[in-house]
């Protein structure tokens, strides 16, 4: 809702949309930062030919301007396994959990980026943790 005026207002934004045969993009998971005005969206380029995540691509959208910035792009079939985002208390830094499929089972990580500055999806703990059967994340909260 517009503070001066009273009149609510909706913003609708696109992401791009990648190429490709059989290539089907989709936003696996997105978190609202602490204060409401940033929005932290997963997508997941997916390949049905495949059939399995191709990379996943990250974006922030600035809700108060419209603005949507790229956050980073890694490859690999992590995407479409339940990923999970979570932002610190001040709306600082950004965590995000992915489960990855291997040779041994699966593997929990954990990247890290930081809004505002060049640091972006680096890896802050790899093989979190592992087992032979599949496992995923239903809450996560940032807790100091």
């Amino acid at each position: 809702q517009n503070p001066k005026n009273g009149i609510k207002t909706r913003r609708v934004f696109y992401l791009p949309r990648p190429g490709g045969f059989m290539v089907y993009p989709d936003i696996r998971q997105y978190a609202f930062s602490p204060e409401g005005e940033r929005l932290f969206i997963f997508y997941d380029i997916y390949s049905e030919y495949y059939e399995k995540s191709l990379r996943f691509e990250t974006y922030l959208l600035n809700l108060q301007t419209g603005i949507l910035n790229e956050y980073g792009k890694m490859s690999g079939g992590s995407g479409s396994l339940r990923p999970k985002i979570v932002w610190s208390p001040e709306g600082d830094e950004i965590l995000l959990f992915l489960t990855e499929a291997n040779e041994s089972g699966y593997t929990l990580n954990v990247l890290r980026t930081v809004p505002g500055t060049e640091e972006r999806l680096k890896m802050a703990d790899a093989g979190l943790w592992s087992q032979d059967d599949y496992f995923y994340l239903t809450n996560l909260y940032w807790r100091e």
